[in-house]
């Protein structure tokens, strides 16, 4: 007896970019006869104004999804560990990105699961679906109007090969280990400005994130020379915290342009993001089949990702210097690590395999 294709519905109260390549990998399923494809735009929870700052926009973060009208399944995209109390009791299956299974009671732990990497992807053709999604959206006209606008002009110029849009085409390639050895990392720094002044835990940590990115590009330059590229991103809070360290060229920061550097450099540096997060630049370094060195990972990923076999670690500027010269040293070296990207990558990340991912886990549950 031929196996009932999946319904699936989709609840989304936000316009995340965070949540376009597990929606594009929907998509594809959907487009692919693989599974009945629903989706609901929902007002967003009200902001919090008061508790943590950075758990104060944290519901916007959120997908539920349910799978054949049975079980269903909670999607935390949102940087910090903390859980949402109501996704925790209301769903079979709670996935979340930054998933530290110590933090969490036993009881708990029984429904999580790792999210995995998370990054914006978009399709390379006219996507209605995420069309529809902008004009059904609640908020006000004038913002549905922009976000629209944007999306039009946007998808246009893709299809042209130029504008901002991070399609799907420019955010995959398989290894090329022949390419020449160079480095590659470009990174923003955090003005602790932005963090309310009696959270002295976000602002130490906003410093600190500051001091290793910038320090690392200093040593970088200093050890490789014409081997490296990238910088700090060009903002006022950088110019004055740490100008020696900006790109040499201020355009180089757009998504398109950058995505295009990465793709020359088979060597690229992550670091780690808020409240320890994996980046999404470690995601798509991944997607990209990238040889990478990277702060150790503080939260779990679903499958094999580890280090030494899928990056080389370091926690100090000196060593990431270190790591990187191995990596220029050794073609082999480089090559085993692009290899094992690309498997990830494959296997766990291209968006119709995140999605049939977490569609399997939750009907599992039902």
């Amino acid at each position: 007896m031929k196996a009932q294709v999946p319904r699936v519905h989709v609840v989304i109260r936000a316009l995340d970019r965070n949540h376009a390549g597990f929606l594009l990998g929907l998509a594809t399923l959907a487009d692919r006869g693989r599974i009945q494809l629903t989706e609901d735009m929902q007002r967003p929870p009200a902001r919090l104004t008061s508790g943590p700052w950075h758990l104060r926009d944290k519901d916007d973060s959120n997908i539920e999804i349910q799978v054949d009208g049975r079980a269903s399944g909670f999607l935390d995209f949102h940087d910090s560990w903390e859980l949402n109390d109501a996704g925790l009791r209301d769903h079979d299956v709670y996935f979340k990105r930054s998933l530290d299974m110590s933090r969490h009671p036993e009881a708990a732990q029984r429904k999580l699961e790792p999210l995995g990497l998370v990054y914006e992807v978009r399709s390379d053709g006219v996507d209605l679906r995420e069309a529809r999604r902008i004009l059904r959206h609640v908020a006000p006209v004038r913002f549905r109007a922009t976000a629209f606008r944007h999306y039009v002009l946007h998808t246009l110029a893709a299809l042209f090969g130029t504008g901002p849009r991070p399609v799907l085409s420019l955010l995959n390639a398989a290894p090329e280990p022949d390419l020449p050895p160079r480095t590659l990392f470009s990174c923003g720094l955090w003005d602790p400005v932005a963090v309310e002044r009696d959270d002295p835990v976000r602002i130490a940590e906003f410093e600190a994130i500051n001091l290793m990115r910038a320090n690392c590009v200093r040593q970088l330059r200093a050890a490789l020379g014409a081997g490296f590229s990238g910088g700090t991103q060009h903002t006022a809070f950088a110019r004055g915290y740490a100008p020696d360290t900006l790109m040499p060229d201020a355009r180089a920061s757009s998504k398109r342009a950058y995505l295009q550097t990465v793709r020359r450099h088979p060597i690229c540096i992550a670091t780690m993001g808020l409240h320890g997060s994996n980046g999404c630049k470690l995601a798509e370094y991944i997607a990209l089949s990238r040889a990478i060195v990277s702060e150790p990972l503080r939260y779990q990923l679903p499958g094999p990702f580890g280090p030494e076999s899928h990056y080389l670690p370091f926690t100090t500027p000196e060593e990431c210097v270190a790591r990187v010269s191995e990596l220029m040293a050794s073609h082999s070296l480089r090559e085993k690590l692009m290899r094992a990207s690309w498997a990830y990558y494959e296997d766990w990340m291209r968006p119709e395999a995140f999605a049939g991912r977490v569609i399997e886990r939750i009907r599992a549950r039902g």
